[in-house]
């Protein structure tokens, strides 16, 4: 029976990946829950689909990046 590693046993795995662009690619796929082919298939998302901007709860400002959403089955 295979064990559950716990979120973060998971992030210290990924933040252990030696090359950028796998580290990021495995973080993105964490955090979204997505599959590989919604990270590195044709709906993965590309330099114009995601953007940096700030976002107010309460009074205090974040800063975050957020994703344009793609779907191969609505084909946007």
């Amino acid at each position: 029976m295979a064990t559950k590693l716990s979120t973060p046993e998971i992030r210290k795995i990924i933040d252990n990946i030696e090359d950028k662009k796998y580290r990021n690619a495995f973080r993105y796929q964490f955090l979204i829950g997505g599959t590989i082919s919604e990270v590195c298939g044709d709906n993965r998302p590309e330099g114009k689909d995601a953007f940096i901007d700030n976002f107010e709860i309460n009074t205090e400002t974040f800063p975050a990046v957020f994703f344009k959403i793609k779907s191969a089955r609505r084909k946007i």
